[in-house]
């Protein structure tokens, strides 16, 4: 399942024609977030955990086999992983390093 992350301007955000006759609409207020989160395998030796969107510093690490939920793109082409901790930590999108689960 694809990540997807929307932001409400109004009060309403109707999504339309998904899958052909397929819709979605979600009734939410103008600052609510929606979320809809994706697993993700990793494929690479090693993948970096940074603290930040953008630059950061490095605070661990994902190996080959492990899998993930990311919450989203943000910053420089990174995805967003909410840890069990209540952390935010963020890892490479580039899809040579990790594929859907």
């Amino acid at each position: 399942m694809p990540i997807v992350k929307f932001r409400a301007v109004t009060s309403a955000l109707a999504i339309a024609a998904l899958s052909g006759s397929l819709a979605l609409v979600a009734e939410a207020p103008a600052s609510a977030d929606v979320h809809v989160l994706s697993c993700r395998y990793v494929l690479a030796q090693s993948l970096t955990l940074w603290n930040a969107p953008s630059g950061g510093a490095n605070v661990g690490a994902y190996h080959a086999g492990d899998t993930f939920q990311e919450s989203g793109i943000e910053g420089s082409y990174r995805f967003r992983i909410n840890l069990g901790t209540g952390a935010t930590v963020w890892v490479t999108a580039d899809p040579a390093y990790s594929r859907p689960c």
